[in-house]
């Protein structure tokens, strides 16, 4: 069943942010982004909540690509 999470402001990766925004998540998949029009479809969000995706840390340290086999990965 899928589920509609409000916003103060919704931030897609592709678009300007959506002020009143939703997402819709089903089975752990984002299936919709929009903007609120006419009467919200869930309760009013608390003031200042933000949905955006998450962050990823991509950089990498050259520095140490000798090292390479010597560390174990982490968990």
């Amino acid at each position: 069943m899928p589920r509609i999470h409000r916003a103060e402001w919704v931030l897609p990766i592709d678009a300007p942010p959506i002020r009143d925004g939703w997402v819709e998540v089903e089975g752990g998949r984002i299936v919709g982004v929009g903007a609120l029009d006419g009467e919200p479809r869930t309760p009013n969000p608390e003031p200042r909540t933000v949905i955006l995706p998450a962050l990823v840390n991509a950089h990498t340290h050259l520095e140490l690509s000798w090292m390479r086999g010597m560390v174990p990965p982490g968990e």
